[in-house]
């Protein structure tokens, strides 16, 4: 008959000798034991808290939705009679679109650079109010206000779906779901609701709350299952209790070891060797001559186990991206469920933790800006939401953004892409014009804008050889244009001679996309000057050649000389010559002009 074992939690007072020495006390270590985690009962304030119309507060039924951004941010349309309401610099007259910053909450983000959590969060609100029958937006008190860009109304998000009488807080149910962290929650006029489900939230450790995997190597000598901060898991003598012991009490303990499938414990460089082949492991204890393999999960100090390695829970191991010799320890009881990660937690406990299965933990992919390009919609071989790394020039800096391209000999084009630094970047002294740089960054799509761009690059000048690391591979490299027509703004037709042998291919305005280009001789019929936000003065001209055939130059706010805005009366009618980017907006392909030294008037 097989054989099942019960692992039994420690007491509460054991002898200082056997146990893990964690707490200093009056100038000497003093061992803690496992503590059992008891979570209060969940409660649904999101259910409880109700919409109050006759609050004195603002609110509005908005029109539609435009575009559902990312865990925090959601666009709007709102109805013509409604738009004179809100202060000017939302730009609500542009469209009839309301920006929308969810109040009360910070969600990962997941647009300019990709955080753990933040896909999961963006799908979270899409879920939510992409069906909704109804949806409302409320202020915080008797105004609308904007957020600090001025560009945003911050506000609380009401839905109520077909079949219901009541609207649910969306702000509220996010922060409640773990999928966000709390945000001015003194200021708010739900202040206590909000602060209720964010405990709860941490309590219970959901998502954004919960704590990262242990990463974990084996000890060379004695092949112990040993964590990136030097705790090992076992056992006190003959007690089959699973505890973590620090790596000095390795002597006095029965070790958790990680073993094939035919019960031998694993080397070091055997497992090395089985992981690059995704074998299927155990963990196990040998105590007084016999193996014990776990069997569930191992928690709040006790676990069970069984002798019978065929009934021995299966764990599978992988390559730790970060840390170099170390490795990751999971099970997946499906195939399509999220892996599930063997680690230590905050009290020395033995816990297991769910990763998010939005975010890319992999090391990073060689690649090519083509090939990112070529494969950005593919979601089994593209590249999306992954790490990467690649080459390119630099060819422009706009703020917080880089230019980069990259020629192909195949088709005689630059490739271009995006690259966005944010606030953090420190290796600013890299992004200079003609710098050719290795990139390691994560490969994303802008939903705003509905254009792709890499994000979360890192520099650290200390750690050359740090293999996310920027560097630098020569300077003064030529930046070669491609030269346009107003008819190539339409090529978007992927011609089967642009296409590779397993039919991926991109078209030939969309493989310029954020590449160097120019437009000679082009006559400027018409101008408009966006007349509110932070893009007061830019301009869009729509310009003609000699063929009649027309295409869009859209402007960032440029000067003729200091302090000396650009304005229409120095485009309209005139003939000229321009250099800039290939962009996108609203699906279509325009030229970005950054700057009036770029223009030369005919």
């Amino acid at each position: 008959m097989k054989r099942k074992n019960i692992l039994i939690g420690l007491a509460l007072v054991m002898a200082s000798s056997t146990l893990l020495a964690n707490v200093v006390s009056c100038g000497s270590k003093v061992d803690k034991p496992f503590e059992e985690i008891k979570l209060s009962e969940f409660v649904d304030y999101a259910t409880e808290l109700k919409l109050d119309k006759n609050s004195g507060r603002k609110f509005l039924e908005v029109n539609s939705i435009k575009s559902l951004v990312d865990g925090d941010t959601s666009h709007f349309y709102v109805n013509d009679s409604d738009i004179s309401q809100f202060p000017p610099s939302l730009e609500v007259d542009n469209g009839g679109i309301i920006k929308i910053r969810y109040l009360g909450i910070d969600t990962p983000e997941s647009t300019g650079q990709v955080e753990e959590w933040g896909k999961t969060a963006s799908n979270f609100n899409k879920e939510h109010l992409k069906n909704a029958e109804s949806i409302i937006i409320e202020s915080n008190d008797s105004k609308w206000n904007p957020d600090s860009t001025g560009g945003r109304l911050l506000a609380y998000v009401w839905y109520r779906n077909a079949g219901e009488t009541e609207y649910r807080n969306l702000n509220l149910e996010i922060l409640q779901a773990g999928l966000s962290y709390a945000k001015s929650l003194g200021d708010l006029c739900y202040k206590d609701d909000f602060q209720k489900a964010y405990n709860q939230a941490n309590e219970h450790k959901l998502y954004v709350f919960s704590k990262a995997a242990s990463s974990w190597q084996l000890e060379a000598s004695k092949n112990a299952l040993v964590d990136s901060n030097g705790w090992i898991v076992g056992s006190t003598g003959s007690n089959q209790s699973i505890i973590s012991f620090n790596r000095d009490k390795i002597e006095k303990v029965n070790t958790l070891g990680v073993y094939n499938s035919n019960g031998d414990l694993l080397k070091s460089t055997k497992l090395i060797e089985l992981v690059a082949q995704d074998a299927e492991f155990r963990l196990g204890l040998e105590i007084k001559g016999k193996t014990y393999y776990v069997l569930g999960d191992l928690q709040d100090g006790k676990g069970e186990v069984t002798e019978d390695i065929d009934l021995a829970r299966v764990y599978h191991i992988e390559k730790d991206a970060s840390k170099k010799g170390y490795y990751n320890i999971y099970y997946q009881l499906e195939e399509n469920e999220p892996k599930t990660f063997f680690t230590i937690n905050n009290s020395n406990n033995i816990s297991y933790m769910q990763r998010d299965p939005n975010f890319y933990y992999g090391s990073f992919i060689n690649t090519t800006i083509k090939q990112l390009r070529t494969m950005k919609d593919d979601e089994e071989k593209g590249y999306l939401s992954k790490l990467v790394r690649f080459e390119g020039i630099v060819t422009r800096i706009s703020g917080q953004t880089v230019y980069v391209q990259d020629y192909d000999s195949e088709r005689d084009l630059n490739y271009g892409m995006q690259v966005y630094l944010g606030y953090n970047f420190s290796g600013g002294s890299l992004m200079e014009v003609g710098n050719r740089l290795s990139i390691c960054g994560t490969f994303t799509k802008y939903e705003e804008a509905g254009t792709y761009q890499v994000s979360g690059l890192e520099y650290m000048r200390t750690k050359p050889n740090y293999e996310k690391n920027t560097k630098l591979i020569s300077t003064g490299n030529e930046i070669t244009r491609r030269t346009l027509t107003p008819a190539d703004f339409t090529r978007t037709t992927v011609e089967e001679s642009e296409k590779d042998e397993d039919g991926y291919g991109v078209s030939f305005i969309e493989a310029l996309m954020n590449s160097e280009v120019e437009m000679n001789d082009v006559t400027v019929t018409k101008v408009y000057t966006t007349q509110s936000g932070t893009s007061q003065g830019a301009m869009t001209l729509t310009v003609k050649d000699a063929s009649g055939k027309t295409c869009t130059v859209r402007t960032e706010k440029i000067y003729k000389e200091k302090n000396v805005l650009a304005t229409e009366e120095d485009f309209l009618n005139k003939t000229i010559s321009v250099k800039g980017i290939v962009d996108c907006y609203n699906e279509s392909y325009q030229l970005r002009l950054f700057s009036y030294s770029d223009v030369t008037f005919k």
